[in-house]
């Protein structure tokens, strides 16, 4: 999952996921990621300010995959964890696990969220080893 620093819905979602997949021994980890201020062409959408910040304080698109693909990849990647850049505000540099806030680690959200989105969608997950 691809997450924003200041937006923990996808926090919450991949935390409970990992926690249900741990609940019944399923061999399968859930992480997050964000890619920081990554420049690309979402950017256009947004007004003159952000725009120019972006360019000021943005990394390249390869850059910004980079948290992503260390999630996926990196074999010591540990379940409920955060991947995003090292730099400043985590705006841009290297992946490291980033800390999430204390709201994003709120599990009685993350599993009332889980409840909500599968009562909205008609989804229900079912999960066994």
């Amino acid at each position: 999952m691809i997450s924003s620093p200041d937006s923990p819905a996808n926090i919450y979602f991949t935390d409970e996921l990992d926690r249900r997949f741990k609940a019944v021994g399923v061999d399968v980890l859930s992480a997050s990621a964000h890619p920081g201020l990554a420049v690309t062409d979402l950017k256009r959408t947004a007004g003159m300010l952000v725009s120019a910040m972006v360019r000021v304080f943005g990394q390249n698109s390869a850059m910004g995959a980079l948290p992503t693909l260390r999630a996926a990849v990196d074999p010591r990647t540990k379940g409920g964890e955060y991947y995003g850049p090292d730099g400043f505000q985590t705006m841009s540099g290297y992946p490291i696990v980033n800390k999430k806030s204390a709201l994003a680690q709120n599990k009685d959200i993350a599993r009332r969220l889980w409840d909500v989105s599968e009562k909205l969608t008609g989804v229900k997950f079912s999960f066994t080893a």
